[in-house]
Order: structure tokens, then sequence, then C-alpha cells
């Protein structure tokens, strides 16, 4: 599947989708979780 058809049915620029690649690319979806949630209490 092309990068192009990924965003279109997502609803997001092409842009937005390399910037969250190279930010979370080489996390899995429970470290990004924990990311997040670290980032949201640093935050606070």
């Amino acid at each position: 599947m092309k990068t192009a058809d990924i965003c279109r049915k997502h609803g997001i620029s092409e842009a937005t989708f390399h910037k969250y690649k190279a930010k979370f690319g080489g996390l899995n979806v429970s470290d990004a979780r924990k990311l997040e949630a670290w980032k949201k209490r640093m935050r606070s």
C-alpha cells in the first residue's frame, strides 16, 4: 500500500505521516503509549 493511500485513508497529510514515522518509527505501540503518557505527566 502506498503512503498516499494510507494518508488518505486516515485523513492526514504525507508530511504528518513522515513526521510521526521519524519520531515513532522504531517504537512498538506499547512503547509509544508509555512515551506519550510520560510526556503528559511531565507537562502537568
